[in-house]
């Protein structure tokens, strides 16, 4: 998602502003990516250590079906259980999914958010050069009367 963000905004930066293009050089650009990836997948790995950590209700819930249907596999696992087998709700689990839905939700907003913005830009250019077209137009008509 962070990747795709990027183009988004070079896109929007090429098509509004192309004086500034020349700031996505290679190493600028190269730079800006790897941070980006490096924080959204602390973000990720974070999330997924500390909310959706196997903890003794978890495996207890889970293990007889990862025997039963994967023998031997089931040692290290990640999952969520929002609801405990008294029926009572779970806090971290939840977090941890709010905390994905967060992440891809910030990449979503910054796509769609130009997104907008570059279909707005082309249409008022758009608007303002076929203006000028008809008023063109209309000026070179009574020439060919002539």
């Amino acid at each position: 998602m962070p990747l795709l963000a990027h183009l988004f905004v070079y896109r929007l930066i090429a098509a509004k502003w192309p004086h500034h293009i020349n700031f996505y050089n290679a190493k600028s650009c190269f730079l800006l990516v790897v941070l980006t990836i490096g924080i959204e997948s602390s973000l990720w790995f974070f999330n997924c250590y500390f909310n959706y950590d196997a903890d003794t209700e978890m495996a207890n819930f889970v293990k007889p079906f990862l025997d039963r249907n994967f023998p031997g596999e089931g040692q290290g696992f990640i999952g969520a259980l929002y609801y405990n087998s008294n029926g009572e709700f779970r806090l971290r689990p939840f977090l941890g999914s709010m905390g994905f839905n967060t992440i891809m939700s910030i990449c979503m907003s910054v796509i769609v958010f130009c997104s907008f913005s570059i279909v707005t830009h082309f249409r008022k250019e758009l608007r303002g050069s076929c203006t000028n077209s008809i008023s063109l137009c209309c000026e070179t008509a009574p020439m060919f009367l002539i």
